[in-house]
C-alpha cells in the first residue's frame, strides 16, 4: 500500500509521540497499550513495517479487552495495522482491521479509503468502487489538516486507470 504511506506519515506523525488526547474517551490511557502504540509508530518511521505490525497486532489486542486509546490514535493504530498488513501482502488480516474499525466507527473515511486499497490489490474492483463510494460519503470527516485523495492519482489504483467504469465512477463521486 504504497501510495498511502505518505499520506499517513504526513498526517499522523504528530499522533504518536505527542501525550495522547482523551476528550470524549476513557479517562486514563493505559500505560501499556499506548506504549505498544508507541513502539509501533517508531518502528513504522524506520521502515520496519513488519516490526510495527508486531507492537501494533498486540496494541490492538489491548485495545479490543480494555479502549484507552483517543479516538485519533485508535484510528491511526486501525490505518497503519492495517496498512502495514497490506504492504507484507496479508490482505485478509488486512480486511480484518479496517472492518474493525468501521464497526467502531462507520463514519472514519480513511478507513473505508484503506478497504478501497485492499480490494484493488485483489483486483475486485466492484468492492473497491464501494468503499471508495462510503469514503467519498463521509468525505467531510476527513481530517482538516490532510489532504483528501485523489484516487486518480493513487498509485493504489493504478491497475484500474485504464478501466471506464472505474474512471467514470470516481469522476461521479468527486462531483
Amino acid at each position: 500500500m504504497r501510495g498511502l504511506q505518505a499520506l499517513l506519515i504526513a498526517g499522523f506523525f504528530a499522533s504518536c509521540f505527542n501525550a495522547p488526547s482523551v476528550l470524549g474517551q476513557p479517562s486514563k490511557v493505559d500505560s501499556m497499550t499506548y506504549g505498544l502504540y508507541r513502539k509501533g509508530c517508531a518502528a513504522y518511521f524506520k521502515g520496519d513495517v513488519k516490526g510495527a505490525v508486531g507492537w501494533f497486532h498486540q496494541c490492538l489486542d489491548r485495545e479490543k479487552k480494555s479502549p484507552s486509546l483517543s479516538k485519533d490514535d485508535f484510528f491511526v493504530l486501525i490505518n497503519w495495522l492495517g496498512s502495514g498488513y497490506g504492504a507484507m501482502q496479508k490482505l485478509d488480516s488486512a480486511e480484518q482491521v479496517f472492518r474493525y474499525g468501521v464497526m467502531k466507527d462507520p463514519t472514519v473515511p480513511m478507513t473505508y479509503y484503506n478497504l478501497a486499497c485492499t480490494y484493488s490489490e485483489r483486483n475486485n474492483l466492484d468492492s473497491c468502487l464501494a468503499f471508495l463510494r462510503a469514503t467519498y460519503k463521509y468525505k467531510a470527516n476527513w481530517d482538516k489538516h490532510e489532504t483528501f485523495p485523489d484516487p486518480m492519482k493513487d498509485d493504489e489504483f493504478k491497475r484500474f486507470l485504464d478501466n471506464k467504469r472505474f474512471v467514470d465512477a470516481v469522476a461521479a463521486m468527486k462531483r
